[in-house]
């Protein structure tokens, strides 16, 4: 299984399972999933899923800096109780799911930004005392489900939430509902999603049973109660060059494309006709790209996690400062 580990205390950690355990951290958090994906479609059997190295080449060939997202809010998400949950983190997961690019933050803030606005629109914290520590998009019923751990629990257990993508878009993230309200999944309990095979796997450490879901609808397909077995693992790692974006292929490593700091400041589009670059354009309508503060090299510095959006074609990055930049075509 392709899980997803994060640990049950109010920071989040590496990994691919969630866990309810304090764990150390690794610098590759939000590049696991990505890597899978364009994994699994580099090596898939089916001709219409795998792209050549010429188009992957073109479809990266002019992508640059667009927007800027900010999950920080100077004022704090109305209600919070816990003082770091107002801090400025870095970002360590980006999930997209259509139209809507979702941000989680290390303190255990997540937002939700509309790439038709350019707008934040909520926040998923639904509760005051609740830390997001993980975020996974169920394609199987278009919904997001987030992993929290909550202050009036003392951050000991895991708690799913699922909520439809189309109730998050309308500015209403409690409108979702609970999952596995019936496991205790503290430590050294986990629950491991797997897009792949459409399965949730949970452990119960309180009677050492797995458990597993179905994706679609969440109901317990069967269950494994062994105490001898000690542990399942799989990961995954990747480690980007400093101040770049580079874009590979899974199979060969030749690099497809690379995006850098040509420039000490965003891109700037032009209304005239003419093919120009920009700044070198004679026309005084120069549009400054919208919502941006950050140079092309700010926004390369020190990023802490990355996600590929194969159907808008778009890459999020996030760093250290909490903020979320795309770029595209």
């Amino acid at each position: 299984m392709d899980g997803r580990r994060i640990t049950a205390s109010p920071r989040p950690c590496s990994g691919r399972r969630v866990v309810a355990k304090k764990r150390p951290r690794s610098r590759v958090d939000g590049f696991v999933n990505s890597v899978k994906k364009i994994q699994r479609r580099e090596i898939c059997s089916k001709r219409d899923r795998g792209f050549s190295m010429s188009d992957a080449q073109e479809r990266f060939r002019n992508i640059r800096l667009q927007e800027e997202y900010d999950t920080h809010d100077p004022k704090g998400h109305c209600g919070m109780v816990l003082s770091f949950l107002k801090k400025r983190s870095k970002i360590i997961e980006i999930v997209a799911a259509h139209d809507i690019v979702f941000a989680l933050a290390q303190s255990g803030i997540c937002a939700a930004f509309s790439r038709e606005t350019n707008q934040r629109i909520c926040f998923l914290n639904v509760s005051p005392d609740e830390v997001i520590r993980s975020l996974f998009y169920n394609k199987n019923n278009d919904s997001l489900i987030t992993v929290s751990v909550y202050a009036s629990d003392n951050f000991s257990s895991l708690k799913c939430r699922t909520t439809r993508i189309e109730y998050i878009r309308r500015g209403k993230p409690d409108a979702g509902f609970a999952l596995f309200e019936s496991e205790s999944l503290k430590w050294p309990g986990f629950v491991e999603f797997d897009d792949v095979n459409g399965k949730v796997l949970t452990y119960s450490a309180q009677d050492s049973i797995y458990k597993v879901f179905d994706l679609k609808n969440y109901t317990m397909l069967y269950s494994i109660s062994d105490k001898n077995v000690q542990e399942i693992k799989i990961s995954i790692s990747i480690f980007p060059a400093a101040g770049s974006i580079n874009v590979s292929n899974i199979l060969t490593g030749k690099c497809l494309a690379k995006i850098r700091a040509t420039t000490s400041s965003p891109t700037e589009a032009c209304s005239c006709s003419g093919r120009c670059s920009g700044r070198s354009c004679n026309s005084k309508k120069l549009i400054q790209a919208s919502g941006i503060r950050s140079t092309v090299a700010e926004a390369l510095e020190d990023i802490t996690a990355l996600f590929y959006d194969e159907e808008r074609n778009e890459i999020y990055t996030g760093n250290r400062l909490g903020l979320v930049h795309v770029w595209s075509n």
